[in-house]
């Protein structure tokens, strides 16, 4: 059985529901965080298959996610004491509340 990558499941055409002054708002989604911010999951929006796996990988409401790295492409987060890889897409299914 395969199993899915992290990008399965991210619908392209997601619309962020963020609004353009998302800096100065206290939910945002996680591709809008800059690295060195630690944020905390609000919740996840996108197909069920791609929210399951993204709760099976920590990505939980109330958890901590610290922004390790990021560039336009990709980001490297830390979650339950693991770091993982998200793409830009991916990140974008995940609404944050930023501390």
């Amino acid at each position: 059985m395969k199993m899915p990558t992290v990008n399965e499941g991210v619908n392209a055409n997601h619309n962020d529901p963020v609004s353009s002054s998302s800096k100065h708002s206290a939910h945002s989604t996680l591709r809008n965080i800059s690295a060195g911010q630690r944020v905390q999951v609000q919740q996840i929006i996108s197909t069920p298959v791609f929210e399951a796996r993204l709760q099976s990988m920590g990505f939980v409401p109330g958890v901590p996610v610290n922004v390790v790295t990021k560039n336009g492409k990709s980001m490297i987060v830390e979650v339950l004491r693991s770091r993982l890889s998200l793409s830009a897409e991916a990140a974008s299914a995940i609404t944050v509340k930023v501390s």
